[in-house]
């Protein structure tokens, strides 16, 4: 599969996963703010559509993150979280900027070691994820 395959199935996956999710529910799952494009990521692989979007292989999982990546530097609000609608039916839009990829972290960012991925795959193999299909 090619890399613009790749990036084309799973960049949807993160996006609808980032809109709809809050902060505060990011911050449960990274037992952190999240302060990084890394750690949005993270969060995305650790709730296990990241493991789902790239099947556990850290070759493919290298790929979306770049994808994310560089969708990220064409559109910085792919991060803004989307309210579920009030009672008279409006959503309200939450703006989430981050000012790097890797923060305060770089390349030692927890996304970037291949334990991290085996371990979230094996999570969303054999655990009990309340997210799982």
């Amino acid at each position: 599969m090619s890399s613009q395959s790749i990036a084309y199935r799973t960049v949807p996956s993160f996006e609808a996963y980032v809109v709809t999710t809050s902060t505060e529910e990011i911050r449960e799952s990274l037992l952190r703010t999240p302060s990084c494009l890394a750690d949005f990521i993270e969060a995305w692989v650790q709730v296990g559509y990241g493991v789902r979007a790239c099947q556990g292989n850290f070759e493919t999982f290298l790929i979306v993150v770049m994808a994310i990546i560089d969708h990220w530097r064409n559109d910085p609000d792919i991060l803004s979280y989307v309210t579920n609608k009030d009672a008279g039916g409006k959503s309200k839009v939450i703006q989430r900027r981050v000012e790097s990829i890797f923060g305060e972290c770089g390349f030692d960012h927890n996304l970037l070691d291949r334990d991290f991925l085996a371990e979230q795959t094996f999570r969303e193999l054999y655990g009990n994820r309340p997210l799982s299909p």
